[in-house]
C-alpha cells in the first residue's frame, strides 16, 4: 500500500480541477502543432508533447488517489505543479526568482511565467522543495535549488 501523501484541501481542489484544463490545453496544443507542421514534417514533436503531458497528468492522478485531504490551508504544495509560483535558488550566483510554469499560451517571461515546453519549465515540473535540477537551455547551463511551491497568487 502506497503512503499517503497530506493535501490541503485547496491544493486536492486546485489538483481535482488542473487535470481537465490540463487535457483542454493539451488538445488545443497537438492541434496548434499539427497545422503548423506539414504532415511527415521531422520537426513534428506532438508525440513528445503528447508522452511528457501525459506523464505530468499520470503523476498528479496518481497523487490524488493517494491523497488524503486535510483541513490545514496553510500545508505546502509538495511538488512543482503547472501554475503554482515556484521559489528557486540559483546555485551558481545564489539569486533568488519566482517563477510560475504555464502553457505556452500564458507565457510572459518578464512576469517569471514560463512554459512547460521550456528547458527550465520541463525540469521544474514535479520536482520537490530542498531537490537541486540542472537545466540546460539555449543560454547555457543552470543549478537551481527548489526552496518552496505555492498556490499562484493574483
Amino acid at each position: 500500500m502506497s503512503p499517503k501523501i497530506e493535501l490541503s484541501k485547496s491544493t486536492h481542489e486546485y489538483l481535482v480541477n488542473h487535470l481537465p484544463q490540463l487535457n483542454e490545453q493539451k488538445m488545443a496544443l497537438l492541434n496548434d502543432i499539427s497545422s503548423t507542421y506539414a504532415p511527415g514534417a521531422p520537426v513534428d514533436d506532438s508525440a513528445e508533447i503528447s508522452n511528457f503531458l501525459d506523464h505530468y497528468a499520470h503523476t498528479v492522478q496518481s497523487l490524488l488517489d493517494q491523497a488524503e485531504v486535510l483541513d490545514d490551508e496553510h500545508k505546502p504544495l509538495p511538488m512543482t505543479f503547472i501554475g503554482c509560483d515556484i521559489k528557486v535558488r540559483e546555485v551558481d550566483s545564489n539569486q533568488t526568482h519566482v517563477f510560475r510554469v504555464v502553457s505556452p499560451y500564458e507565457t510572459r517571461p518578464t512576469a517569471g511565467h514560463i512554459s512547460y515546453l521550456s528547458p527550465l519549465g520541463r525540469n521544474l515540473l514535479l520536482k520537490k522543495p530542498g531537490e537541486t535540477l540542472e537545466v540546460k537551455a539555449p543560454g547555457g547551463t543552470f543549478r537551481y535549488a527548489i526552496l518552496s511551491v505555492d498556490h499562484p497568487r493574483s
